[in-house]
This record gives C-alpha cells, structure tokens and sequence, in this order.
C-alpha cells in the first residue's frame, strides 16, 4: 500500500505535508502509511486520501485491498456497552439558572456539539456540568462518558494516550486492546461514537491540545468541557458553544450556605450568613468548605465562626471580598485548623500524591504511620470535605485543595520532609509491584530491590487474583509514580516499577501504560547512566514493539540491551536480550537464527544459576524446535523447563509449559493429552484475564477439536479466539488464529468462508513480515483451491508454501505442502508427481514424528498407488494410515476404512 500512495502522490506533484493538509490528516500518517509502518489504517482515512488524490472508485478500491482486509477498526463488531459514568449529582446545588438555561438552548445542527465551561477554580464548573449532565441524561441514550483530565492538578496533565484508554475502556474496549498511537486511538473511539448518542463530560481540560483527541464525531453525540482556560483555539477550529461562569451572586450565595447548613439555622441568623457568603467571596468551594465547618459544629453560632474566620487573619479578612483566590484559601485554612495535628499532616502530604487518587494502604505508606490509622484520618477528611471518596477505599481531591495541602507541606514540613514522604510512597508502589510480580511470574527476570528493602505488609497478597487486581488498581498510579520520579527522581523508582511490570504487562497487554512506563524507566535510567536499568528498559520496550507487530523496532532495541549487557558484564541481561531476539526472530521466520540465540540465552542463563531464565529460553527453544518440525527435541526441553518451573513455584509458567507439550502433542498424535493440557491453559489464563495466552491456547484448542472432528465446537472456539485476539492486537496471533478458523470452515464445506480468513491472515503475514505464518496461509488457500476442484491453481499455491517452508526449515510445513501438491498432481493425473510429492512428505512426517502427517501422507500416496495398478502396495499404505489413525482416535479412519472396503 505505501508504494501505491507514494506512486499516486508524486503523480498528483505533492509532498507529503501537502498530501497530508488536503486530506485533513497529520503529515505524520502519511509518512507513516508510505513507510509501511502503520499497519491498520482506518477507512476513513483512506478515503480522505483517495479525495485528495483525485483517485477514481477502481484506485480507491485497490488502496483499500492493498491496505489489508477490513481495515476499519475494530475489525470484529464489539459489543456495545453502555456508559454510565457521569459522578453523583451535586446534592446541595442552588443557582444558576441562567446558565442551565443557556445550556438548555444548545441544540444539534448535524455535527457534534461541543460546549466549553470555563471559569476560575472552584468556581463550580463541574457541579454545573454533573448537574446538567444528569438532567440531560435521557437525551443520550447510549450512555454518558466522564473523565477527569487533570488540567490543573499539582503533576502533569493526563496525556490523549491515557485519556482515551480510558474512554475506550468506559465503551467496553479491554486494556489489552486499546491502541497505544494517539490517531489510532482516536480513530477507534470515534469509529465506536459514529452513529450513538452519547454524552461525553471532559472535566478540568488544560488546553484546547490536549481534548481535540478526545472530541467525539458523530453528529448524535455532544462533548461538555471544563476548564480554567477559556480554550479560544478550539472555539476557532470546532465551533464552540461557550459559557464563562462566574461567581455566584449574593442571592444563590446565601441560599447555597443555607441549603447546606439547614434552612432553620439559616434563618435564624440572615445578616451573619450574608456576611459569610460575602467574606466566602461568593465562590462555591470555599463556601462549601465553610458550611462543612459549621455543619460540624452545631454548638457554633454563624457569627461566632464568622468572627473566628476574621480573627486568624485580618488581612485576608479585608481583602477576601475583592479576591476569591483567598476567600478560599480562608476557607481551606479554617478547615485545616480544626483538624487534629496527625490528620494535618495526613492532608498536607496528600497534596504530594503524584496519581489521581490513593488508596488506604497507600496514604499509610505516604505519612509513615498504619493502615487502620489512614482510614481513620481519610474518614475525618471526607467530613471536612477536604477529600473525596473515590472507589472503595481509594480517596482524591479537588485540584485546588491538593494544591494548598502541597503548599502547606513544603511550608510547614519542608523540602527534606516532603521528598520522604514522596520517596515512602514510592518505594511503597514498587514493593507492590514486585510482590505482585513475584507470585505472579516467580520465574522472571527482575532488577533486586535495594539491600534492607522490605515488603510492606499492605503489599502482601493472598494469593493470584488478589495481586493481579492490585495491579489493575494502581495502574494509573503507577503511570504516574513512574513519570513523576523519572521527571524528579528518585530515578530507581522509575525503572524498578517498569521492570517489575514487564512480564505482567507481556500478559494483559495494556498498550498505553505499557510504553509509558517502559519509556519512564529507560529515560530515567538513562538519566542516571545506570547501565542494567538501561537494559531492562530497552528489553520492556522492545518486548512492547514485537507484541504490536513491529519487528525492526523491537530489533533496535533488544540489540542496545545486549550491547549495554555485554559493556557491563551482565550475564543475565545478555541472555535476557538473546531470548527475547530468539522470539522476534521466530516469528520473523528466521528460525535457525531464533535457535542460536536461545541456545545461547539458555547456556548464559544456567552459567548464572537463574532457573526461570533457564525454563523461559527453554521453552521458547521448543517452540522453534516445533515449528522445525523437531518435535522430540521440543518434548526434551519442555520436560527441563517444566522441572524448573516447578523449582520456581510458578503456576502459571508450568500450566504454559504443559499446554505447549499440548501441541507438541497435537503434532504427535496424542490427542486427549493434548486435549487437556491445552483446555487446562486456556481456563487459567482466562481466570488471570491473561488474553494473550487465552487467545494462543483456545486457537490451538480449536486445532484439536477440528482434527477429533468436533467441528461445531472447533468453529466455536476459533471464533472466541480470534475475537481475543482482535482485542489485542498481536498481528502473529490473530493471523495464526485465522488460519485455525479457516480450516475449521474447510472441513464445514464453507469454502468461501476458508478463503476469506486465509486471505486476511496471509495479508497480516505479509504486514508483519512473518514467512513462517504466510507460507500456512499460502498451503490453506491450495487447500481450499482442491476444494473447488481447481488443482492447477492450488499447485501454484502449494509450491509458493513450500519453497517459503523449506527456506525456513520447517520440515512439518513442508510435509503438508507435498501432502497438498500430491493431491493436486493426483487430481490432474499426473501420477509420477504425486508419488513423488506423497513419499516426500511421509519421509519429513516420520523424521519429525508428526504422527497425523504421516497417515495423510500415506493416504494420498495409497490413492496414487492404486491408480498406478498397485492395489496391493496401495493397501498397504492404507492400513498403516489405519493404524495410525485408529491410535490416534481421528475420525479420519472411517475415511481409510471405506477405501479399504472399495
């Protein structure tokens, strides 16, 4: 596809930037589909460049066909789920009447609408949105999204990347299948709006940059954003409806207080709570805050508080009413006084919190002191209304209150004090992770932890699914430590979190946080010039790359880990980096090369002594073994590896292990074995909501069941798999899967079915470079061509598979490949061929010891006997491929019976 756009643009005497401004895109997508590197773009986008090319409907047809099948994203329907995000409505509102009106009056004019709150902080610019929202509700039947932005919160605000995974995950989209690119991202979640209604709350936006990605565009759907900035750049671009809302006026001032201190006790003193509204300077936090002083103390008249508020500060006293600014800071610093000293200093070193919120066990960590303790302080902070429950004890706070309990800290605690705060909590996040990794992957390779460390008791888990859903928890957290320290240091904390997560994220795949916390810790490494940190960080990122089908990336940077391993003499990151270049090179189809570097990760890991290490090259060196077709060697090194995971303790790597001997099985003919190895690994990963080892083991699953000629349920299970598969978007697996589905449509007689899910993974082999996965899906399509009865076209196909599987090594790809050819010389007469080809793929099928080859085999060279005038040899073969099958218990010996019996 990209030599086709880039032949079509110099055609048309345009560059790339101007290509890119006439279709409305980003230069840099252009670039990136010439250079092939963006693999799935949207239709829509290749419509847009098929206007700006003046390209007729056969040219536009043909750039889509090149671009892959179905390149509209997502590729498999998902199912609609409906949000319902919107926070609970602002119980004590009053007010505003003219600007719900004005809300009111928007009305769709055939785009989706947008409108912009903005005002200073506090103002109640969310209130007034929640509010609005709730009553809007019914018009947007398809649901309702929220997200806070964190535009002024004391760290960074929340990047595109992260707000739309987010967004997506509010529309059903799992982790693991969120894009990690900014415009594929986009493209998705608008793709999924397109033709909803659905009401989408961007709450405390930064700039008009950071929400543009996150504008919905379908016409039925409408954007509320909220802001301090009044967004002018994107008023220019979208057409914005904008509001500014302002102060309250004396009125709606006083009936907030009274709404929220009790009518009664309002009335009762009119003059005071007009004064306090007054020295509130009319804006709704502070009076807020001021009402939940009073609310707490029933004792206190309202003009004793008053005179209280005027006496901690003349000052601010007298200029509270010509600035809100310090109206609120009164407000907060009376609500912070009252608090007891160890609940002050609770609330001051919340301000320090790098995330968006902070659970119990983490606001321990935080101020030093116990988790029963922190609980109790975070309850006395919810009354106060200096902090906000969140989910079940995890606890933000408003921008503005986080950033004056920030400003105490350092004022009263101290620079030194703070950064130890600061450094407790993220020492606290990384012995999280890494006691979540170790009962998790007990077998993979991590970075020590400092001598003394110790793993606080609030980290220790129960058992898997307890650490797995820590992990899911504090993953925007550690999004953020990780930033934050690598931005601040300290920098260790950076690295040892992302490489703690690297094995947790190869499993569940969430693109976003994976690269961005990889990135935190390699730049962070870099920054301390600590050269093993270094090299987990590039093994992370380029583990990130291959698992998004990017090979020459994923290269990069497994070759700078093993040349930074190498420098420092570090034998376990040197065979990190080899088993981790094996597995891109198997994939990549280079198997020989994938042996040798495994080979050497495994004698580089057992001189270290690291038995995971060990077991991880193992295994990976018996699935290239398998795919060589030297299936004795795989169950050789399958067997080391399943002892040394067992020394480990890893649950999870042993089932891995057995479920490979499952195919290895498959290949040998052991099909009950297989059978349950494989379902076995399929259930745990589904509990651990691991997708990528479901997706792998239910496609190789349904293999089982098509070859035991439990169709219906193999064509089940395939789909199930590919639908995995989709959502995480691994290229290799999905290709691989297609075909597993295809054959599954092939023995159903859906030959139209076969071709299409063998003409889309072979697309996808091509995308990702994968000779290994395109020469099965070039044998399918042979397959389906005998099929049709067309035995001319299927020997083209056959004999493109097989010169790719012969290169590669593959000696079992290989065997089915003359399977295929003699089948189709047969067809067509040509009985020297066919005799040739069968006794080919009988000799590769009995040197692998791939039983189920071998009796194919042996049936197609039967049938060329026979037809030869050899009945007696014919019948020989025949039963053999009885035998063989009959031990097998494959339903393809009925098969062989009835040419027996002719």
């Amino acid at each position: 596809m990209g030599t086709l756009l880039r032949v079509w643009r110099e055609r048309a005497l345009l560059t790339q930037r101007q290509l890119a401004d006439l279709a409305g895109l980003h230069e840099r997508t252009v670039r990136r589909l010439e250079a092939g590197t963006l693999r799935r773009p949207h239709l829509s986008s290749l419509r847009l460049l098929a206007g700006a090319l003046d390209l007729d409907a056969a040219e536009l047809s043909a750039l889509i066909r090149e671009a892959g099948p179905d390149p509209q994203r997502p590729r498999e329907t998902p199912v609609w789920v409906v949000p319902r995000q919107l926070p609970p409505d602002v119980a004590a509102f009053v007010g505003r009447t003219r600007e719900l009106a004005s809300l009111d009056e928007v009305r769709n004019e055939g785009t989706a609408l947008i409108t912009a709150i903005d005002g200073m902080g506090g103002v109640g610019k969310t209130a007034l949105a929640v509010r609005w929202a709730h009553r809007v509700a019914d018009r947007f039947p398809d649901g309702q999204l929220y997200i806070n932005l964190q535009g002024y919160a004391p760290g960074p605000p929340l990047p595109a990347t992260q707000a739309l995974a987010r967004l997506l995950r509010g529309l059903g989209i799992p982790a693991d299948q969120v894009p990690a690119e900014v415009e594929e991202a986009t493209g998705l979640y608008r793709s999924l709006l397109a033709d909803k209604r659905v009401l989408v709350l961007l709450d405390n936006a930064h700039s008009a940059e950071q929400i543009r990605p996150l504008l919905p565009g379908g016409s039925e759907c409408m954007a509320v954003v909220t802001s301090r900035d009044r967004l002018t750049g994107l008023a220019a671009t979208h057409g914005v409806h904008r509001l500014t809302l302002g102060l309250l006026d004396p009125d709606e001032a006083a009936a907030l207080l009274r709404h929220t201190i009790g009518h009664e006790r309002g009335a009762a003193e009119p003059e005071p709570v007009t004064a306090l509204a007054r020295m509130c300077g009319y804006l709704p936090l502070a009076m807020r805050i001021a009402a939940a002083n009073l609310a707490g103390r029933p004792d206190r008249s309202i003009a004793q508080y008053l005179a209280e508020l005027q006496d901690e500060d003349p000052l601010d006293a007298l200029t509270v009413a010509h600035d809100p600014h310090v109206a609120v800071r009164v407000a907060f610093d009376h609500s912070y006084h009252r608090l007891a000293p160890d609940r002050q200093r609770l609330y001051r070193l919340l301000g320090l919190v790098p995330g968006p919120d902070v659970g119990v066990a983490g606001a321990a960590a935080l101020a030093g002191i116990e988790v029963a303790d922190a609980r109790g302080a975070l309850a006395e902070l919810v009354e106060a209304h200096l902090a906000q429950p969140q989910a079940r004890d995890r606890y933000g706070m408003h921008d503005l209150l986080k950033a004056y309990a920030r400003g105490r800290a350092y004022l009263h605690d101290g620079e030194e004090a703070c950064e130890a705060a600061l450094e407790r909590l993220l020492d606290w996040y990384v012995a999280g992770a890494d006691a979540a990794a170790a009962l998790l992957f007990p077998e993979a390779m991590r970075l020590p932890l400092p001598p003394g460390a110790a793993t606080p008791a609030s980290t220790a888990f129960a058992g898997l699914p307890e650490a797995a859903a820590w992990l899911v928890d504090e993953l925007p957290n550690l999004v953020a430590a990780s930033r934050y320290a690598a931005g601040h240091g300290p920098h260790p904390a950076a690295w040892r979190m992302a490489d703690a997560l690297r094995e947790y994220f190869w499993q569940r795949r969430p693109m976003v946080e994976w690269q961005l916390i990889a990135q935190a810790g390699l730049d962070a490494a870099t920054t301390a010039g600590d050269a093993r940190a270094q090299v987990t960080g590039h093994l992370s990122l380029g583990q990130a790359e291959r698992a998004a089908g990017r090979p020459r990336s994923a290269r990069l940077h497994l070759a700078e880990a093993l040349t930074l391993a190498r420098q420092v003499g570090w034998t376990e990151g040197q065979a990190a980096a080899l088993s981790c270049q094996g597995t891109v090179a198997l994939l990549s189809g280079d198997l020989r090369q994938a042996a040798d570097d495994l080979t050497q990760a495994v004698r580089l890991y057992r001189h270290s002594g690291w038995l995971g290490g060990q077991a991880d090259s193992l295994l990976d060196l018996s699935l290239v073994e398998r795919e060589l077709g030297e299936l004795y060697e795989a169950v050789v090194h399958l067997h080391q590896a399943l002892d040394l995971y067992r020394q480990t303790g890893s649950r999870v790597a042993e089932t891995i292990v057995l479920g490979a001997l499952g195919e290895v099985d498959h290949d040998r003919g052991r099909l009950e074995s297989a059978h349950r190895h494989l379902t076995d690994a399929a259930r745990l990963y589904q509990e651990l909501g691991a997708r990528f080892g479901e997706a792998y083991f239910l496609r190789s699953l349904a293999a089982i069941k098509c070859d035991t000629g439990d169709i219906q349920e193999a064509l089940t299970t395939a789909r199930e798999a590919l639908r995995l598969a989709g959502e995480i978007r691994d290229p290799y697996t999905e290709a691989r899967t297609r075909i597993v589905l295809a054959r599954v449509h092939l023995r159903l007689g859906h030959t139209r079915d076969a071709a299409d899910q063998y003409g889309r993974a072979l697309a996808l082999a091509q995308q990702t470079c994968s000779p290994t996965t395109e020469a099965g899906a070039r044998l399918g399509l042979a397959d389906v061509s005998l099929a049709l009865d067309q035995p001319d076209r299927a020997l083209g196909s056959a004999r493109d598979a097989l010169g790719i599987a012969a290169a590669a090594g593959m000696r079992i790809l290989q065997g089915y490949a003359h399977i295929t050819l003699a089948a189709a010389h047969h067809r067509l007469g040509h009985l020297d061929p066919a005799l040739s080809h069968a006794q080919q793929a009988l000799d590769l099928h009995r040197q692998s010891g791939c039983s189920l080859g071998a009796a194919r085999a042996l049936r197609v060279l039967g049938c060329a006997l026979r037809d030869t005038g050899d009945l007696p040899a014919a019948e020989r073969r025949w039963q053999e491929a009885l035998d063989r099958l009959a031990d097998i218990g494959s339903p393809e010996a009925d098969e062989i019976r009835a040419l027996l019996n002719t």
